[in-house]
């Protein structure tokens, strides 16, 4: 019978890991509008660009923080053979303090809310400035 705590575990450090892909491929694509399009966008659209990607690297930063946390929080990198059913636990890990270079700065889950919040500033920041400017050019 598989242990449904470590997998839950599992799944969240390869959803960090995903998202983190995800963030950096989005970094990409926007800063390759910025380079092939800078001169035809308007000011207020490159610091629209810029600001949606400031905001996807804080997502990325939380996304590494709580993807090397999972593996970390143990202090052992081999904890998934060692551990027993009682050691496991999603919930514990969303409760325990986390930060860069084994700093506890914040609970896990602030840093997945503060991420995900950036992410979803980042996609409004887009939409809404790429629909501005639909709209302001076909007027």
């Amino acid at each position: 019978m598989a242990d449904t705590s470590l997998e839950r575990l599992k799944l969240l450090y390869d959803y960090e890991k995903f998202h983190i892909g995800l963030y950096g491929a989005m970094i990409t694509g926007f800063i390759a509008i910025l380079s092939v399009e800078s001169e035809d966008l308007p000011l207020w659209m490159i610091v629209i660009l810029a600001l949606a990607i400031i905001s996807l690297l804080v997502a990325a930063i939380c996304g590494a923080i709580l993807a090397s946390s999972v593996i970390d929080i143990y202090n052992t990198y081999n904890h998934w053979e060692l551990v027993t059913k009682s050691e496991v636990n999603l919930n514990r890990f969303w409760t325990e303090k986390i930060g860069p270079y084994k700093r506890k700065c914040w609970k896990a889950e602030t840093w997945w809310r503060i991420g995900h919040t950036a992410f979803w500033i980042a996609v409004f920041l887009v939409i809404g400035a790429f629909s501005v400017r639909l709209i302001v050019t076909n007027l």
